[in-house]
């Protein structure tokens, strides 16, 4: 999509110009190119304009993104993948307000599609190559004759801007957001100003846009895909997410690929934390948990934690969990980050599974790294061994349909992973051993002073939300308020898009870029110095301390309060072990497994 001009003002009035002094003409021509130039080309503001428009945000947000890591490179054109366009799509609600999509160019008739999948991309916000690893996983799970791989499918990757380090891209009706990365918690959005958009709305806004019956007659499934950073938005949308609207029959499906952090619905933790203002208050607050809750989206309905866990473990959730996901120096290494299991994103994940079927009350994963005290009643302190191959220790295996090798052919086997994919309420006798010393540890204290300043702001952070009405607890309290965005009526500009490539797709929430950022107190959440903060592979208060790990005093717990509603909860999810893969969104999205887990049944 390209930009356009609007006509200047008084466009039908005609000036004989050779009447006119040279003077004057001089004049009109360099107005008249400037009103032009204005409408082309985003104007770069201010940081501190920015930073007077950001509201409330998320605990990650708060203690991380002034470090000015994790924020992704500057986008400065935008590069369009073959057999794509680049849309701007109006956001429901907003009025002027539009985000900017790569959108697939077939089917040419789109009431003709059957599906529709929207890939979210991560910290570096490279939408194009996200597009087109879906496209890529796309083309192969239709020779693999998986029925959701039909010829008839819309494929879209919206791009989530950084208002400031895209500027070059970014114009008046686009969203994007001051703090790189604050979408992926869901704050809102501060271009256009004022808009305070959710990244949780956008999704609401794409799955309206799907569920219309009259555009879509013959659309029957919706998929969200994402990975790291983005599977961490999409696992958030999953559990707060609206519904599709009950007129509809469009069918919703969630796959969520290597997150470096999942809601927690209560206090429960996988490892030790220390939760005075000292150590991590904030383990708890939003984004990490549901305390605290500071996106402008409302959850509707309102509901408790009970309900919310209910409504998500109902839903068609996939996980896509990468064996040798366990970089240690990349990811969200906050203490709320390591309060989730340690430091690798596969651990996590790992007890994040056995988490979801402590608290329905289904059949228990006994061999989890970690140790949740208050729902594991038969288990006595975190395993001493990591699973090396989760494909015999979740539940009963059930072979893919399309197995293909790594080149994407037909039919053949791969010998280079081993597919299992897995369903709760079966038998776990079958479940093995696996390999020692690999268990996630938490201890108390950090290894250089500079941490009490983010601890001052987690604990300023944390004591704020508890002191507002808009607070949300763990034990069921939630009085949302969505914040009623203003406005702004503007003509839309479009756009530019050209060819072009990039190759990154590791995305491990964490790129190294230098941000600058004021040491200011923005409402109320003080913000510390980047050079000050912990630097990624550090030892932090989370590290080992083998004596705690043994004290269930240690570990965050729950009380069957907090849990009302959630033991007998359905269990729609599945997951998936790719074997071999690393952290990178081509390896877990493009393997078989994610295959299935996308086109599946």
């Amino acid at each position: 999509m390209f930009p356009t001009t609007r006509a200047a003002a008084g466009g039908r009035h005609f000036i004989t110009i050779a009447a006119l002094p040279i003077s004057i003409i001089l004049f009109l021509v360099l107005a008249l190119s400037s009103v032009a130039h204005s409408d082309l080309i985003p104007t770069r503001r201010s940081a501190s304009h920015h930073h007077r428009l950001l509201g409330p945000r998320d605990a990650y947000a708060v203690q991380r993104l002034p470090s000015g890591k994790g924020v992704g490179p500057h986008v400065t054109s935008l590069n369009r993948p073959a057999g794509a366009e680049g849309r701007n799509l109006p956001v429901p609600g907003h009025p002027g307000t539009e985000v900017f999509t790569w959108y697939s160019k077939t089917p040419h008739d789109e009431s003709d599609a059957r599906d529709a999948f929207i890939i979210i991309h991560g910290v570096k916000r490279n939408a194009d190559l996200y597009w087109k690893i879906l496209n890529n996983a796309f083309a192969k799970g239709r020779d693999a004759n998986f029925p959701g791989a039909d010829e008839d499918s819309i494929r879209v990757a919206p791009l989530f801007f950084s208002a400031e380090r895209d500027a070059d891209v970014v114009n008046s009706t686009t969203l994007g957001w001051a703090e790189p990365n604050a979408w992926i918690g869901g704050d809102g959005s501060t271009n256009p100003p004022n808009s305070d958009v959710s990244v949780f709305t956008v999704l609401d806004g794409l799955m309206q846009r799907f569920a219309d019956q009259e555009a879509y007659p013959k659309l029957e499934r919706l998929t969200f895909v994402a990975h790291g950073g983005g599977a961490q938005v999409l696992q958030r949308y999953a559990v707060l997410g609206q519904d599709p609207p009950s007129e509809s029959s469009l069918k919703v499906r969630y796959v969520i690929g290597d997150p470096s952090t999942m809601l927690y619905f209560t206090r429960d933790r996988p490892v030790p934390v220390d939760t005075s203002d000292q150590g991590c208050p904030a383990f708890n607050d939003f984004r990490y948990g549901l305390d605290a809750y500071s996106a402008p989206y409302a959850i509707t309905p309102p509901l408790a934690p009970g309900s919310l866990f209910q409504r998500y473990m109902s839903r068609d959730v996939r996980y896509l969990i990468g064996s040798n996901d366990t970089r240690t120096d990349k990811g969200d290494q906050l203490c709320g980050g390591h309060a989730a299991g340690g430091t690798a994103r596969r651990d996590r994940s790992y007890n994040y599974w056995s988490y979801l079927h402590l608290l329905a009350g289904k059949t228990p994963v006994p061999d989890y790294p970690g140790w949740y005290p208050s729902l594991d009643a038969g288990k006595k302190g975190p395993s001493p061994d990591v699973i090396k191959d989760i494909a015999s220790k979740v539940g009963d295996s059930k072979k893919s349909t399309g197995d293909d090798d790594e080149d994407g052919s037909k039919g053949e086997k791969s010998k280079k992973r081993k597919k299992t994919s897995h369903q709760q309420n079966k038998d776990d006798d079958d479940e093995g051993k696996g390999v020692k010393n690999a268990s996630p540890r938490v201890g108390k204290k950090t290894s250089k002073q500079e941490s009490k300043k983010i601890h001052a702001a987690a604990a300023k952070h944390h004591q704020k939300h508890n002191n507002s009405k808009n607070h949300t607890s763990h034990k069921g309290k939630q009085a949302h308020k969505a914040k009623d965005s203003k406005s702004r009526k503007s003509k839309a500009n479009h756009h530019n898009d050209s060819n072009g490539k990039r190759d990154e797709d590791e995305d491990v929430d964490d790129v190294g870029d230098d941000l600058d950022l004021l040491d200011e107190d923005f409402n109320g959440v003080h913000i510390v110095d980047g050079e000050e903060l912990q630097k990624d592979g550090e030892e932090s208060h989370l590290s080992a301390r083998s004596d705690d790990e043994a004290d269930a005093s240690k570990y965050p717990a729950s009380d069957p309060v907090d849990r009302a509603g959630m033991t007998g909860s359905p269990f729609n999810h599945r997951l998936w072990h790719v074997a071999g893969a690393g952290h990178s969104a081509s390896e877990v999205l493009g393997s078989p497994e994610g295959q299935e887990a996308m086109f599946g049944n």
